[in-house]
């Protein structure tokens, strides 16, 4: 499930009946968050996690340092566009991708291994991708850049795993 927040004392709770809890961040808040009254707390919970998911490689090594068990995932999110619409919104499910893509491609160090993981998802899932660059791939099904937020919100609320949300259609 999705929360918006991290809770050190419901993170223990979770932990206690052997539930797997992970984080993917929003953004560029990779070592703090508003929601902690100092970086150290933040550090101190997501020692709790089971994976800490990053989008920025430069970080990785200063969190495992720290005793974080972080990952790397050139991903990002943003929880305050990208909501679950309600079932009778969702029209034409039936079609619906496996996978979902929304972002862009490229060779800078936030997006260089997307294009391999996505032709690696492909390899055994279908994959819908709304981006600046066509992969080919027989399982890849790719649709054109576009503005309107809530369509692509539409598009991400149709497929059963969504993998990225910092799109630019203007790159």
């Amino acid at each position: 499930n999705y929360v918006g927040y991290l809770n050190h004392a419901e993170i223990e709770v979770c932990k206690s009946k052997g539930i797997f809890v992970s984080m993917i961040i929003n953004g560029f808040s990779t070592f703090s968050t508003g929601l902690h009254r100092d970086q150290g707390l933040f550090i101190d919970t997501l020692r709790l996690l089971d994976a800490y998911l990053i989008p920025h490689r430069p970080h990785l090594n200063k969190l495992l340092e720290l005793g974080v068990k972080a990952y790397e995932l050139p991903f990002f999110c943003d929880p305050d566009i990208f909501k679950p619409i309600p079932a009778y919104q969702r029209i034409w499910d039936w079609k619906s991708p496996e996978f979902f893509f929304l972002g862009n491609i490229g060779k800078n160090s936030q997006t260089e291994y997307r294009e391999e993981v996505l032709l690696s998802i492909a390899e055994n899932h279908k994959v819908l991708t709304c981006c600046d660059f066509r992969l080919k791939h027989r399982n890849i099904d790719y649709f054109h850049p576009i503005k309107s937020l809530k369509i692509q919100n539409w598009l991400a609320n149709r497929a059963l795993i969504n993998i990225s949300f910092d799109y630019f259609p203007g790159i």
